[in-house]
């Protein structure tokens, strides 16, 4: 089977699901919305009067009602400046005509074709209305008021002015896009004067239309629905979460892991699907474990009488022979060497031994798995002296033992452990110089049976079962086990601990 070799993954932002749901929700009402509005549009047609809803109105009525003071208090000749004055309040232009178009104060505002149709005597916005207190004609004209009345500003109106009904209305021309509203205010004469006014935007000049409410509704609409959908996605999101998390601890060979699976759905009947599978896993892999542990035994007995036989044939043997019967001995070895791997891994991977816990002293651990198992290789232990796990002391100083010999097998200089504190955990690390294992090739590490030289010949050695006693012995106490290339060359292996709740003076003994 040919291998394809595997690249690292790039992280990149993802919204959680809860934001997901919440952003297609949100879509979909915005293209429910957007499919109405078009609907009316071709079906049912719309005008241009949703230019001047009721903010809009009560915008354009006060912009009215001030320019109309204005207008009545001062000369002909200030008519331009008041006009270029209160446009700049709203940024829109201003324009003073006469019914069919011809200009008072044009202040700049050119008018086109649909605009000035609109001036014509017979298209003018309707009649007077509700008039205003005690100062219009018969026909709803102004009447100028005395010199000394207070002058209104261009947000407020004008005094006197409240309460008349400016007619207005709205359109918007093309070629260039604009946005104009006209306006019949009461002149001090007949025929009215006609205020226009013109915008290149919609939402710019906050006249026609302000975006701050729309803004506000929109964001109080998205909480609204964020805190409707709340219950539901967070129920949703926290089940997912958890089978996510014991998926994860079932690959790392937490077959005991459990999740919730009362809800009533699909998510619960996945639930259940996990808890089973977990629970095979669990008996299926102990099974395994334990079917080894009794081979293992099986063949003690036999390996035994072997090598007592072979040392009978060897004392009768001739140094011919012997040279012959060494090599049968050599299988005899590794043959008690496998079988001795088989009934530790199936020991320590059997049942966790919590348990049996204790203050372990880590400094002086390392020093006596260096000594057993470094022979002439350096050894740099540069664990702190003072320093105390919580573990099992004879599965942590079998599972240093063996990442011990793993180095010095397979390395090359000095073997460096280390140990960081992180917290409440403890980091040991037992590191080499030789040319480390390829990428793809780590996450199979602690395995059973697994090898990176597939070959099995005897200048390789090994079982396959060396990292996945190392794995069993610290999963058996609570801890974690990881791998990885060093970048300046090497092989690191981490050892992931419980930080002693009490420390060991410097000089203490070992565990």
């Amino acid at each position: 089977m040919k291998h394809r070799p595997s690249f690292p993954k790039t992280r990149r932002f993802t919204l959680p699901l809860y934001g997901k749901i919440l952003f297609w929700f949100s879509l979909n009402i915005l293209l429910a919305l957007a499919i109405a509005v078009w609907f009316l549009h071709t079906h049912f047609g719309m005008d241009q009067s949703w230019l001047l809803g009721e903010a809009a109105r009560g915008r354009i009525q006060a912009l009215s009602a001030a320019v109309t003071h204005e207008l009545r208090q001062s000369p002909r000749s200030e008519w331009s400046a008041i006009l270029e004055q209160a446009g700049a309040a709203h940024h829109v232009r201003l324009g003073l005509f006469e019914p069919g178009g011809a200009a008072i104060a044009p202040g700049g505002v050119v008018l086109p074709d649909a605009v000035r149709d609109k001036l014509r005597p017979g298209a003018l916005p309707g009649g007077g209305g509700r008039g205003f207190r005690g100062q219009t004609t018969r026909e709803g004209n102004l009447r100028p008021g005395p010199r000394g009345e207070r002058r209104g500003s261009f947000a407020e109106g004008g005094p006197g002015l409240e309460n008349f009904d400016f007619p207005k209305e709205a359109l918007r021309t093309r070629d260039p896009t604009a946005y104009w509203f006209i306006v019949r205010l009461p002149g001090p004469e007949r025929p009215p004067w006609i205020l226009v006014g013109t915008s290149d935007t919609l939402g710019g000049t906050g006249l026609f239309f302000d975006p701050k409410p729309w803004i506000w509704a929109a964001v109080g609409v998205a909480g609204f629905s964020a805190l409707l959908w709340l219950p539901f996605a967070r129920g949703l999101t926290r089940s997912i979460r958890e089978m996510n998390l014991a998926a994860e601890e079932i690959s790392r060979g937490n077959f005991d892991t459990r999740v919730n699976d009362s809800r009533g759905d699909e998510l619960g009947r996945l639930g259940s699907a996990i808890n089973r599978m977990s629970s095979r896993l669990e008996g299926l892999v102990a099974g395994q474990k334990r079917f080894m542990g009794d081979i293992g035994h099986e063949l003690c007995a036999p390996l035994a009488r072997m090598e007592v036989g072979m040392g009978v044939i060897e004392q009768r043997s001739s140094p011919d022979e012997l040279g012959r019967l060494a090599a049968v001995r050599e299988d005899v070895g590794e043959m008690r060497e496998l079988v001795g791997e088989l009934l530790s891994f199936s020991k320590t991977g059997l049942k966790p031994t919590s348990e049996n816990t204790g203050l372990v002293h880590l400094h002086g651990l390392v020093e006596n798995a260096a000594h057993r198992e470094a022979g002439s290789v350096e050894v740099i232990n540069n664990v702190p002296a003072d320093l105390g796990v919580e573990a099992v002391p004879l599965l942590l100083a079998r599972a240093v033992a063996n990442l011990m010999r793993n180095a010095v097998a397979h390395g090359a200089g000095p073997v460096e452990i280390d140990a960081v504190e992180t917290g409440k955990r403890v980091l040991l690390r037992v590191s080499d110089r030789g040319p480390g294992v390829p990428e793809e090739a780590l996450p199979h590490l602690f395995d059973p049976f697994y090898r990176v030289d597939t070959s099995r010949s005897r200048d390789t050695g090994g079982t396959g079962l060396g990292l996945a006693i190392v794995n069993n012995c610290v999963r058996s106490f609570g801890g974690a086990v990881t791998a990885r290339n060093r970048p300046g060359g090497g092989f690191t292996v981490e050892i992931e601990l419980r930080r002693a709740k009490t420390e060991i003076p410097i000089g203490g003994k070992p565990a």
